[in-house]
C-alpha cells in the first residue's frame, strides 16, 4: 500500500441506492470530490466514485460504482478507502506531508540527536500534534507548525526536525521516565 493513502473510513450505508457515509481523513474534505476512484485495502481494483454529496465537517456521502443496494454498502462498513499517492500529491501539493509518511519513522534533530519513534499524529484544530516515543523524554510531542519537519528520509526511515523550532514548541513531562513507560 506504499503507493496508496487512506482517505476515508466507511461508517454506514445511507439510503436505498447503495450510498455510504464516510469519515474523511483528508485535511480538506472537499478534495474528496476531485478524486475519481478509490481502492479497498489490499486491492488493486479501482472503484469509481460516481458522486460525492453532503460534505459536513469531516463526513461525506459517497456513491460508488457497482455498489447499488444497502446490502452492498453494508459490506464496506468499517473499511478504509484509499487513493493513489501521486494523485493526492497533485491535488494537495508536493510540499505537503502525509501522516502515513512519518508514523513509525525515527525522529531526529538536524544536529543528529535521535529523539525516538513517531507513534501517532492527532489534529486538534490549529495544527497536527506529533507524538514521539522517546527514551529520554516522557510523553514527548510537538505541534507541527511551519518548518519543523525539514526532511523525510525514506531510505534511512528518519524524519529530520529543525532543532531550534522543535524545542520552541515541544512538550514533555519533566518527571522521570521509568522503565514501565
Amino acid at each position: 500500500m506504499e503507493n496508496k493513502i487512506a482517505i476515508a473510513f466507511v461508517n454506514k450505508p445511507v439510503g436505498v441506492k447503495g450510498e455510504i457515509k464516510v469519515t474523511v481523513l483528508l485535511d480538506c474534505p472537499q478534495l474528496l470530490s476531485k478524486i475519481p476512484f478509490v481502492f479497498l485495502k489490499n486491492s488493486n481494483d479501482s472503484i469509481k466514485i460516481q458522486r460525492v454529496f453532503k460534505i459536513v465537517g469531516d463526513t461525506a456521502g459517497l456513491k460508488l460504482e457497482n455498489i447499488d443496494s444497502p446490502e452492498d454498502a453494508l459490506k464496506l462498513k468499517g473499511q478504509e478507502l484509499y487513493a493513489e499517492r501521486e494523485l493526492l500529491k497533485q491535488l494537495i501539493g508536493e510540499n505537503q506531508i502525509f501522516m502515513a509518511d512519518i508514523i513509525g519513522k525515527t525522529a531526529a534533530l538536524d544536529t543528529g540527536i535521535v529523539l525516538g519513534k513517531v507513534t501517532d499524529i492527532e489534529n486538534y484544530g490549529a495544527s497536527d500534534i506529533i507524538f514521539i516515543d522517546s527514551k529520554e523524554y516522557k510523553d514527548l510531542s510537538f505541534a507541527n507548525i511551519g518548518g519543523i519537519i525539514e526532511k523525510i528520509d525514506f531510505e534511512k526511515n528518519i524524519v529530520k526536525l529543525n532543532t531550534e523550532k522543535f524545542w520552541q514548541v515541544a512538550v514533555y513531562d519533566k518527571g522521570e521516565k521509568s522503565d514501565e513507560d
